[in-house]
This record gives C-alpha cells, structure tokens and sequence, in this order.
C-alpha cells in the first residue's frame, strides 16, 4: 500500500537507505527533516509492516519544477511495479507541471526505468555524486 511517510516509518527508511547505497545515502536526521517538511512529499509502499520502497520529491513554491529526490525499493520486490506505483503516487502529489531527476550515468537500469516512465535525459553534470560520477538530469512535463 503506497501511503505518506510517518515518523513511525524513519527505521525501515534508515534501513533501507543503508542497504541500498553505499554512498550519497540520506541519514537519519534527513530523513527526518523530510517526513517533516511541507516542501517535501514523502511516500512509502508499506505491506505487512514491511518497507518495499519509498520516493521523495522536493516541491518548492517560487519553483516551477519539483524534484524527485530520492527513490529506493527493497530488492527482493523488484520487478513488482513498486517504483512505478511510487513515481505515480509523487507526481499526482507534487502539485507541479514538471519533476526533473538526477540519475548516475552508470545506472543503466535506472535511467531506462527513467525513460519508460517518460522521463527525457536533458544534461550531464559531471562530477555529482560523490565518489565523482556523472549525473544524467531528466525531466518529465505533468
């Protein structure tokens, strides 16, 4: 079920952030600000008590855009439609007309998921993340 972040939730999204990147993860205290923040939305696929995924986007009101921010499902659920249920849930949300993305360029799975989802690569940034990958930026019209 895709549902608001709570602060009940900030343990499994740890987890799930530790899990899943080795580095540029959120912490704990990001985490937090975020379930918090009202220029963020934040949604959780949630069954059973367990964290299958979650995505944040970023929305601020002199911003024409939202970002999506952060998008993370466990791996014992890919290939479920969780991601997709999740980039659906945020964009409905946002109150935006466009939600742009930064992707690795070395994530190939990532930014064909990107695409399918209509989203179009429209700049590199090089040197982003912090181990001095690129970053392919996409953007999507609502």
């Amino acid at each position: 079920m895709i549902r608001n972040a709570v602060m009940s939730d900030l343990g499994a999204l740890c987890a799930l952030e530790r899990s899943l990147f080795a580095s540029d993860r959120l912490s704990r205290r990001a985490l937090r600000y975020h379930i918090r923040s009202r220029h963020a939305v934040m949604m959780c696929d949630v069954v059973n008590d367990r964290m299958r995924g979650y995505g944040l986007a970023l929305r601020y009101e002199s911003q024409r855009a939202a970002r999506l921010y952060s998008l993370a499902v466990d791996p014992d659920y890919h290939g479920q439609g969780i991601a997709g249920g999740l980039i659906a849930a945020l964009e409905a949300t946002c109150g935006k007309s466009v939600i742009r993305l930064e992707v690795r360029r070395d994530n190939n799975r990532a930014r064909a998921f990107y695409e399918k989802q209509g989203y179009v690569a429209t700049a590199t940034r090089n040197d982003f993340y912090s181990d001095g990958e690129a970053a392919i930026l996409m953007k999507k019209g609502l």
